[in-house]
């Protein structure tokens, strides 16, 4: 990670989640995120989900638009 980037993770906790959403919360989450980071560089891109919690980390995250 270069001295320009920075780690982002967001976390979201919910109500029991049905079993089956729960995968599916995870990546419409991930995929809206990088959505709202359109045109800025980022590494790598991680979920995590559970029935109460849903959270996504970007690495090495620009700190603006080239």
């Amino acid at each position: 990670m270069s001295a320009n980037t920075h780690e982002l993770f967001i976390a979201v906790r919910c109500e029991e989640l049905p079993a089956r959403f729960v995968k599916h919360a995870a990546d419409h989450l991930a995929k809206r995120v990088l959505g709202l980071l359109s045109g800025i560089e980022y590494g790598s891109v991680q979920t995590w989900s559970t029935p109460r919690r849903i959270a996504v980390a970007v690495t090495e995250l620009a700190t603006g638009k080239p």
